[in-house]
């Protein structure tokens, strides 16, 4: 297979699907830069937040400074072999396809204390209410020590959690509530956790997850090369962001969330996470993945509504999956992690076109150049 994937490296390091290839600059969509049409009168702030069937539990009471509700604790039931250490799953929880939690079928809503009402002025129409995302404090613990604190919008805490520190190369056995019972904290079980691994500072923002950091390679987490074989079609994963959406419940009442779908090789939706950080919505699927037995995910396809970061590629490579799709662009950084991880990204996936920056034999154009 090596020289197989080498042969496709050696080609156009970027195809645009429904274009023509071009060297240069990534070729963007004619409306890259388009803005959604505006909205209607009358469905504005809290108006739309009522209004769209996939809002439930937006209601304005919904005020912000609780935390999202307790889910049972996972541990650890030994390494499966061949699959890193950092992806071991608790034997109970390793997928099998009786397993309730294959799937997340949970309702499209807004989690509870995810939004807030808040007061605005309209110019020209004047004083109104609008409803917009909560961003609160969140403080990870190992052993009682604070390793971290993020930004997001409140709900599923213990997969934000989980997936947090399956990024950064931890080996997480479960999360619960502190002993203290901290509001806005959880509490990571991680056996044999190094504290001296974690020199750098943990503080991250919601809009960027790194920030802090000391150094490039403090930045950087030990990922194998994603070594698969999945191939999909581009009209599938054209149709991606469409579904994603679908699912955005708090995009619909905020207009101020981003959001990630896990989805497998036939377009089913299997989670969908949304948080005011990127990185956030994108480490609750996988801490979700994480405790319904997925990882690694070597055989389905992430897709993010927002640009593409190098966090973003690092937690895709983390989590063995080996195509990532956005609305948006990716960074140059990004590019090259994905590149040297051997996965596929895929940018500008909108109206039927997008993208694609590395490793475009996965994608299945149906013409002689994707394989």
């Amino acid at each position: 297979m090596g020289e197989r994937v080498a042969g496709r490296r050696a080609a156009a390091s970027r195809i645009a699907i429904g274009g023509a290839v071009r060297s240069g600059r990534p070729d963007r969509p004619h409306d890259a830069g388009a803005r959604l049409p505006a909205r209607r009168a009358g469905r504005r702030g809290v108006d739309r937040a009522r209004d769209d069937p996939r809002v439930r539990g937006s209601a304005p009471h919904h005020a912000a400074g609780r935390v999202g509700r307790v889910v049972r604790p996972w541990r650890c039931g030994g390494c499966r072999r061949g699959v890193p250490d950092a992806l071991c799953v608790p034997a109970r929880h390793r997928a099998d396809r009786r397993h309730p939690r294959l799937t997340d079928t949970s309702p499209v809503s807004v989690p509870p204390y995810a939004t807030a009402r808040v007061e605005v002025v309209r110019v020209p129409d004047g004083e109104a209410h609008d409803v917009v995302a909560v961003e609160e404090p969140l403080e990870i613990r190992i052993e009682g020590r604070p390793v971290a604190v993020t930004m997001r919008t409140p709900g599923h805490d213990e997969e934000l959690a989980l997936g947090f520190a399956l990024s950064e190369g931890l080996r997480p056995a479960g999360a619960r509530l502190p002993g203290d019972l901290a509001a806005n904290t959880v509490e990571l079980d991680a056996p044999g956790f190094d504290p001296g691994r974690l020199a750098r500072s943990f503080y991250t923002s919601s809009s960027c997850g790194v920030c802090g950091k000391g150094a490039l390679e403090a930045v950087s987490v030990e990922a194998a090369k994603v070594d698969s074989d999945f191939r999909v079609p581009a009209s599938l994963l054209g149709a991606l962001p469409d579904r994603l959406r679908e699912r955005q419940a708090g995009f619909a009442a905020t207009g101020g969330l981003h959001a990630t779908g896990l989805f497998n090789e036939d377009g089913t939706l299997q989670c969908a996470r949304e948080d005011v950080g990127r990185h956030n919505a994108m480490d609750k699927v996988i801490g979700w993945a994480f405790g319904a037995g997925r990882l690694p995910l070597a055989r389905s396809v992430l897709c993010v509504s927002g640009r593409l970061s190098f966090e973003l590629v690092q937690k895709a490579a983390v989590a063995g999956c080996p195509i990532l799709v956005a609305v948006g662009a990716p960074s140059s950084l990004a590019v090259e992690l994905a590149r040297d991880r051997m996965l596929t990204l895929c940018g500008f996936v909108r109206n039927g076109r997008l993208n694609v920056y590395t490793e475009p034999w996965r994608v299945d154009t149906g013409s002689s150049e994707s394989s």
